[in-house]
């Protein structure tokens, strides 16, 4: 359990984190009932960016190869999780600019 200030509300309270799906951290205000998002580490966005340039260059050096080559589960999620990370990024800067 960690000390947490919901934005949606304001609400000071413990909260506790867990991982959702492609781990993001959610945590759920036990007054307003919303459910919070929170960006990735910068360990995990690391890794999502590892694992996307590592699918592109393996992509692009089978299109030299002169096969066709299509990009792998991992990566397709690796991008999509980078995609909703920005959005979740974004939100989060809009709430706490909110008075």
């Amino acid at each position: 359990m960690s000390r947490g200030v919901t934005l949606t509300c304001r609400h000071q309270d413990r909260v506790s984190i867990k991982r959702a799906f492609l781990g993001f951290r959610q945590s759920q205000c036990k007054t307003c009932d919303a459910i919070v998002e929170e960006p990735f580490s910068n360990g995990v966005a690391t890794f999502y960016w590892i694992v996307v340039a590592l699918s592109g260059a393996i992509t692009v050096y089978m299109f030299t190869q002169g096969t066709l080559a299509v990009p792998g589960v991992l990566a397709l999620g690796a991008g999509a999780a980078l995609i909703k990370n920005r959005a979740v990024e974004n939100r989060s800067k809009e709430e706490a600019r909110r008075p």
